[in-house]
């Protein structure tokens, strides 16, 4: 939030590499962004501002291990609701 220079978020959009205690990131990214609808996966990489990182990046030189990473987006919107629905809503 701060890199996104705002102390108010609408939508959360997390991703996350597998290597991850799941429940403990949740925890971590919600200390901040509250009850904030969110919505994301975990997967084997994310695309970052910085380009493709996470557990094994693919490069025109070949593959290197990476670590993990997450990746945190938000949005904010005084237009715009957002809000999430699960299976069976």
């Amino acid at each position: 939030m701060d890199q996104a220079g705002t102390d108010k978020c609408d939508f959360v959009f997390m991703f996350a590499t597998v290597g991850f205690n799941q429940e403990e990131l949740l925890k971590g990214v919600r200390s901040i962004t509250g009850d904030t609808p969110l919505s994301g996966c975990s997967g084997e990489g994310i695309i970052t501002q910085a380009g493709p990182e996470g557990e094994v990046v693919f490069t025109s030189s070949g593959t290197r291990k990476g670590t993990n990473i997450v990746g945190v987006m938000i949005f904010s919107s005084n237009e715009i609701r957002f809000c999430t629905i699960q299976q069976g809503d």
